[in-house]
């Protein structure tokens, strides 16, 4: 008697494990539905970007245009987090494999990020395009500038240049004039990943 219990008990235990799982992966499609239903209307509000698309990080702290601020009281809310990013540039036009959504992301600057969805509303990639160079010397800065482009073939090319003056290390009251460049390239690859494929930097005193 005590074994057809067990056994009964250890069915039912098993049952409901299942019921649970099969409740879990309905609640995460019905999700996924939901992030691709939201993307797809948010495509025909907003539109895709025109390549090449350039940014220059300077004149964007004072000139950025936001092409849709989403609202955080519709299906919006599915896509990004409230609070730093709400602003919407556009999306990549390519989207035979992924969906990519560029955004503003404010903080200390005013920065540009790219989130990739895959065509199961997986998110793939959610990070940075733009880089901040420029706020990370000592010394005085005599130009500087920091551009990334987004070419029609989805590569991504960073360049930084920058001109300063810093206390010489070597000899007492005198300062040295630093040059440095940055050269970064990235590809997106056909899942929605961004792969770094060249990186040069140059220091010349």
């Amino acid at each position: 008697m005590k074994a057809i219990i067990i056994i009964v008990f250890f069915l039912t235990l098993f049952d409901s494990c299942n019921l649970a799982t099969k409740n879990d992966n309905h609640d995460e499609k019905s999700y996924r539905r939901e992030q691709l239903k939201t993307i797809h209307g948010l495509i025909r509000k907003v539109g895709f970007i025109k390549l090449p698309y350039s940014i220059n990080l300077e004149s964007l702290q004072d000139n950025y245009k936001v092409t849709y601020k989403l609202d955080y009281n519709s299906s919006d809310k599915i896509l990004l987090e409230e609070g730093l990013h709400s602003d919407i540039i556009g999306f990549l036009p390519d989207t035979s494999n992924y969906y990519g959504i560029l955004y503003y992301v404010h903080a200390d600057m005013t920065l540009i990020q790219l989130m990739v969805y895959s065509k199961k509303g997986e998110i793939v990639t959610n990070r940075l395009v733009t880089d901040c160079n420029c706020s990370t010397f000592g010394g005085e800065i005599i130009n500087c500038k920091d551009t990334t482009t987004i070419e029609n073939n989805l590569s991504i090319k960073y360049f930084h240049e920058s001109t300063i003056i810093v206390e010489s290390k070597t000899k007492a009251n005198s300062y040295d004039t630093i040059y440095k460049s940055i050269e970064k390239e990235e590809s997106i690859n056909k899942i929605g990943e961004i792969i770094l494929t060249k990186s040069d930097t140059l220091i010349k005193q």
